[in-house]
């Protein structure tokens, strides 16, 4: 599904197990490996070099498009929307299907509500993504202007990081927090 979405046909797919291979490898916390980065390098340009010639109702068409009509900057940005679109898709994607099933295995009774149609396979994954976030943290965000969140005041330029695991887990916005249960009322997560 991943690659329809990226306008990207079978016979020019890397297969989505080599990439996350290359994109944990690359990503390497003691030691990224640089030939699994110049690797997805190059896999992203051969897709854009595919695309201007193949163009279509899809995202990497779309990315295409944006930078011929000056939207966006150089090829570069568009390389590394493109990095970033498949890291995050494939990445984020694994690590909630591996999260669901771990949380469904602890527990086995809200297993057997979503078996039982007492709650639906949607209200799973939501709880999902709240109680064990796939990204943990925001990219950096800028304060434009000075400002004060909570007690901290946050002098104008500073560089923040928001924790969206903590958001989640917020006491003012959801009832036992702490507590994986598919069928609460469902507010608004960070994932």
């Amino acid at each position: 599904v991943f690659h329809e979405i990226l306008g990207v046909p079978q016979p020019e797919r890397v297969p989505a197990v080599e990439l996350i291979d290359m994109i944990w490898q690359g990503a390497g916390v003691s030691r990224p490996d640089k030939s699994a980065n110049a690797r997805i390098d190059d896999y992203v340009a051969r897709i854009l070099a595919y695309k201007r010639t193949h163009r279509g109702d899809d995202v990497v068409t779309g990315l295409i498009t944006a930078l011929e009509s000056g939207e966006l900057r150089d090829e570069g940005e568009v390389q590394g929307m493109l990095s970033g679109l498949i890291g995050s898709g494939l990445i984020t994607t694994v690590t909630l299907l591996a999260s669901s099933i771990t949380r469904m295995l602890q527990y086995p009774e809200q297993l057997r509500a979503v078996l039982s149609q007492g709650a639906g396979w949607d209200r799973a994954v939501e709880e999902t993504l709240r109680y064990e976030s796939v990204v943990q943290v925001s990219n950096f965000r800028y304060a434009k202007d000075a400002l004060r969140v909570a007690d901290v005041d946050i002098p104008e330029g500073s560089r923040m990081l928001v924790s969206l695991a903590s958001a989640n887990h917020d006491e003012r916005r959801f009832e036992d927090p702490d507590v994986f249960d598919i069928n609460r009322a469902q507010g608004r997560h960070m994932a």
